[in-house]
């Protein structure tokens, strides 16, 4: 006698069928659990490589920005050296930039400090990001 005809037997006015010939809904359930966790777990990843990926371009425009200004320093020249400010478009967003010149302790030497960030005055739910500075002695001629 086989194992069919025994359960065949058992279970009277079912055809000669293995007694699992599918899945059951909680194996169903269980598997769609599973799968709708690694789904989630895959678009976090996607999302925060995204969000580096948005950071690092906004830090390079705001570093051009930066180096624009440092270059603008050095083609006019330390003797006209003066604080002010403005506002840069870039392909990264608006960058507010400003030049601080202040005396230093040593004679014939001036500090200049460059700082770039975010040009937010339109936007006030904007994320503040961090601002890029730089520091440098300049002499005077």
């Amino acid at each position: 006698m086989t194992p069919a005809s025994a359960l065949a037997r058992l279970r009277p006015g079912l055809p000669d069928a293995p007694a699992r010939a599918g899945f059951t809904l909680l194996e169903t359930m269980v598997a769609v659990v599973v799968l709708a966790t690694a789904m989630v777990a895959v678009l976090s990843v996607c999302l925060n490589i995204q969000n580096a990926r948005l950071r690092a371009v906004r830090s390079q425009a705001a570093a051009l920005v930066l180096r624009d200004r440092l270059a603008d320093m050095t083609a006019f020249g330390v003797n006209r050296l003066e604080s002010r400010q403005g506002v840069q478009e870039t392909a990264g967003g608006d960058w507010r930039w400003t030049v601080d010149v202040a005396d230093s302790a040593l004679p014939g030497q001036s500090l200049a400090t460059v700082t770039v960030a975010p040009d937010t005055s339109g936007d006030a739910d904007e994320k503040a990001e961090p601002r890029l500075r730089v520091t440098c002695l300049s002499g005077r001629r």
